[in-house]
């Protein structure tokens, strides 16, 4: 059996741990999974539930929760050997019709000082427009060149990411009032390097 990435699920939170993984040896990288879940307009945080993971003996792990007559998720993390694979299905248990569903989730790279980049000067992303009013794009881009919108957390920035709603029309984006008028392509690409060298 070939190697693979190590999850290491934490028992009544919305999160886990990933290890043993080949590019990154003796790191440890978080999952919030989701941080934030159900109806986009009034989206559950990590309070209202007590999540339960439990891992098969293929190393596969599923995370079920739900808070009643609100939502339910069941999640499957899957690893392998140089990716983890994660499925969600949201269930709307309210009386309401959503107009949109949310799973918000959240990859900390930071520990790992190999890509720790607080200035955004080695996360890189292509635009899919350069604004929400035309067609243009198709620039690989740093993070820190992209238009900004600094709202009441100026260390947070929301982008519009090709295919999904736009931020703005989106409740738990728009409240944050950091979403620039410009739309990436769905992926982050983070240049790391050694301190060996």
């Amino acid at each position: 059996m070939t190697a693979r990435i190590r999850v290491l699920a934490s028992q009544g939170s919305m999160g886990a741990f990933l290890s043993d993984i080949p590019a990154f040896p003796g790191r440890q990288f978080s999952l919030g999974y989701p941080e934030a879940i159900g109806d986009a307009a009034r989206a559950c945080w990590p309070n209202v539930f007590q999540p339960k993971w439990e891992e098969s003996d293929t190393g596969i792990w599923t995370c079920t929760a739900r808070k009643d007559g609100e939502v339910s998720y069941r999640m499957i993390v899957m690893p392998h050997e140089d990716v983890v694979e994660i499925r969600f299905k949201v269930t709307n248990e309210s009386s309401r019709t959503w107009s949109q569903g949310l799973a918000f989730n959240c990859f900390q790279c930071g520990g790992p000082p190999e890509i720790r980049d607080h200035e955004c000067l080695r996360h890189w992303v292509r635009t899919a427009r350069i604004s929400v009013h035309n067609t243009g794009g198709g620039e690989f881009k740093r993070l820190i060149d992209l238009p900004r919108v600094f709202g009441p957390r100026p260390t947070i920035q929301l982008y519009s990411v090709e295919g999904a709603p736009l931020g703005k029309d989106i409740p738990f984006v728009a409240n944050f009032k950091a979403t620039p008028d410009i739309i990436l392509e769905g992926w982050m690409a983070i240049q790391t390097f050694s301190w060996e060298h």
